[in-house]
């Protein structure tokens, strides 16, 4: 299922440090299987995600009696990966099929399909290429980041045979598991197996910036700050980091959660519209929310948590 979220004081209110203690459900969605992957429209009224059946589903918080197509029939396992296009007029998924789609969300029409077992790459793990995440550029509707189990980040151009496209970005020594852009859509950051997080530049296909002494194990996600001066980073060793990008300073520990059963890890990281809120989901169902500090020394204090999820 779905849960959303918002302060109580009004639904739709702009989450801050001020009403984050007082976060909590006000709607839920049942899902007909697994939810592993989110996004939202640009007004944050509606929202897509992807199944661990392989269909692809919208729905929206704010009205209701809406049809939304459900797109299926293409994927045949799990996707892992979903996002709008710039302009709104496709929705990105990829999943462990090894297939890359678009589709037109207002009709569940297929527009575009990429199959990466007929487009080899070489798997760090297993024998078949799949899927981690997609990315599309903010800036521009025709142009996409795929990543998964090879280590590189692959950009195209996805409605068009253009050659050649965006270079490949090479760097990391095992599979990447996240890319988010920057909100100028001039850097593309990455968080991979290897433990690393790096930052690329889109044209040139160049390590920009790259912290390997953070994070002792797998970094599963990524998200920029509103204004993209920050980056946080989270996943499998339990931490929660953010660091500057385009000015001075190291990274800074935010958060270190308990480990319960021993197989704890973080698998989500966002930051909220202010800058001044990180929210965390964890593989028990946890949601938590920090508050960042100041901008010139961050460090969190944990505001809120929730049992949002059974797993």
């Amino acid at each position: 299922s779905i849960v959303s979220l918002s302060s109580v004081s009004a639904i739709g209110d702009v989450i801050t440090y001020d009403n984050a203690g007082s976060l909590e459900e006000f709607m839920r969605f049942d899902t007909p299987s697994a939810v592993y992957s989110i996004a939202w429209t640009a007004d944050s009224t509606t929202f897509a995600y992807g199944m661990a059946d392989g269909s692809v589903m919208m729905n929206s918080w704010s009205s209701t009696g809406i049809s939304f197509p459900i797109m299926s029939g293409g994927h045949t396992d799990a996707v892992t990966s979903v996002d709008f296009n710039a302009d709104e007029t496709a929705l990105f998924s990829g999943g462990m099929d090894g297939v890359f789609r678009a589709w037109d969300h207002t009709t569940g029409t297929l527009l575009s399909v990429s199959d990466l077992i007929t487009t080899p790459k070489t798997p760090v793990i297993g024998t078949v290429p799949f899927i981690e995440s997609v990315a599309g550029r903010p800036d521009s509707p025709n142009e996409v980041a795929l990543a998964g189990n090879w280590n590189y980040i692959q950009q195209t151009v996805w409605n068009s045979p253009v050659r050649p496209g965006p270079p490949s970005l090479s760097g990391h020594t095992n599979f990447v598991f996240d890319i988010e852009w920057h909100p100028s859509g001039d850097y593309l950051a990455s968080g991979g197996a290897d433990g690393t997080v790096r930052l690329w530049n889109y044209s040139t296909g160049a390590q920009s910036y790259i912290d390997n002494f953070s994070h002792t194990s797998r970094v599963y996600d990524v998200a920029f700050t509103r204004n993209g001066e920050w980056l946080a980073s989270t996943g499998q060793d339990r931490t929660v980091w953010i660091r500057p990008l385009f000015s001075p300073g190291e990274p800074a520990l935010i958060a270190t959660i308990p480990d319960i059963g021993s197989d704890t890890v973080i698998n989500a990281v966002d930051i909220s519209l202010n800058g001044d809120l990180v929210a965390i989901g964890d593989s028990h169902g946890m949601l938590r929310v920090y508050s960042i500090g100041g901008p010139t020394t961050p460090s969190g204090v944990l505001l809120r948590e929730i049992d949002a999820h059974d797993d």
